[in-house]
């Protein structure tokens, strides 16, 4: 280990970064220098601080660029880069910011900690969307059009729908999910690179298609494209869809 060898030489220097304890006693910061002090057998001068609230760690070593995920797992959530991914981007789609200067760049760690708190059953949905992964389309995004979905029709007729978008199983000609496929694996085999909002945009269209059972060849936006008045949403019910 590196800093154990640099702390046995004598290079190590401290900078006056602490060993940080919880009020609790747990160390939450510090870990793998008192490791490495355990490995060389030296004494090292270090400063402590003890008492601070758990929920500190979540700012700690941020030079570190600590990911989402990471945080996310830090305040107790278990969470994997894709969870986070979809995090930000159902942030950005249910903020109405798909068609703003706003990106999921505007949204911080600390946002999307908050958010999986304050949402825990969303956040569970987004987590379901995870068993759709081999669908072509980026995993974060999936997620995320599967929780917006499910929000509205429940896991089991949006898990129906994903299945079907992930094995094509029983399509037939007209089939909305088809024309989704189609596109996807266009976008995919000819390299292609499709915003997330117009992802968004095609699953929800063939989503509600499905939902009416209604038959159409592709799917396609009105002419100038969607924008943010147009774009459109997930039917709230059969009896809408049928509308």
């Amino acid at each position: 280990m590196q800093l154990a060898a640099d702390m046995e030489a004598g290079r190590w220097q401290f900078n006056g970064e602490a060993i940080k304890f919880s009020l609790d006693g747990s160390l939450l910061d510090g870990q793998h220098r008192l490791h490495a002090v355990s490995l060389c057998g030296v004494p090292v001068e270090m400063l402590v601080v003890r008492g601070l609230p758990a929920e500190s760690q979540s700012t700690m070593d941020q030079g570190l660029r600590r990911s989402a995920s990471d945080q996310l797992n830090l305040a107790g959530i278990h969470s994997t880069n894709s969870d986070a991914s979809a995090i930000k981007t159902f942030m950005v789609w249910q903020r109405g910011w798909l068609y703003t200067d706003k990106a999921s760049g505007a949204i911080t760690t600390s946002d999307v900690v908050q958010w999986a708190t304050e949402h825990p059953e969303v956040f569970e949905l987004i987590r379901r969307g995870g068993a759709f992964n081999r669908v072509k389309a980026r995993p974060g995004l999936v997620r995320a059009v599967f929780a917006g979905i499910a929000y509205w029709h429940g896991v089991e007729t949006t898990s129906v729908f994903f299945q079907r978008v992930l094995d094509g199983a029983g399509l037939e000609i007209g089939s909305p999910i088809l024309a989704l496929r189609n596109r996807l694996d266009r976008v995919r085999g000819e390299g292609f690179k499709m915003s997330d909002r117009e992802a968004i945009g095609y699953f929800i269209v063939a989503f509600n298609h499905w939902l009416a059972g209604h038959n159409i060849a592709k799917l396609q936006q009105p002419k100038g494209g969607w924008n943010g008045v147009n774009f459109p949403t997930v039917t709230r019910s059969t009896q809408e869809a049928l509308a």
